[in-house]
């Protein structure tokens, strides 16, 4: 096996709940709670960004934030500005937001869904 090793995982895992979970429930994947405003999460992709001395050093981690709630989120007061607040104080990127869904059926499921697609930045541990 090869001392030159160009790892590249990092998780920005801990990062994402630490800056959203005081605004409202976030889960990697899937949200298995009772809450009617709630976040899920997944990485997208790992890209380096940053190579020095052989190895990999900086990878940007690519993000998609789901905002789900039976609130309308596309209201000026809504929380997802409080959420890209979070995020960028927390050194994130913010690319876009997005109104994705609504099921207008009026069923309990009919739900406002905003997609949250993001970049953080993060060194990778030696």
């Amino acid at each position: 096996m090869s001392d030159n090793k160009l790892k590249t995982y990092v998780s920005p895992n801990k990062a994402i709940v630490s800056a959203l979970s005081p605004i409202l429930p976030i889960a990697h994947l899937q949200y298995e709670g009772t809450a009617n405003t709630y976040a899920i999460f997944r990485i997208v992709n790992r890209i380096v960004s940053v190579i020095g001395s052989g190895r990999n050093k900086v990878v940007d981690c690519y993000i998609y934030i789901d905002v789900f709630s039976s609130d309308d989120l596309s209201r000026a007061d809504s929380i997802i500005g409080d959420i890209e607040n979070a995020l960028l104080e927390a050194g994130f990127i913010v690319r876009d937001i997005a109104d994705v869904r609504f099921t207008p059926d009026g069923s309990p499921e009919a739900y406002h869904h905003t997609e949250i697609d993001c970049v953080l930045t993060m060194e990778v541990p030696a």
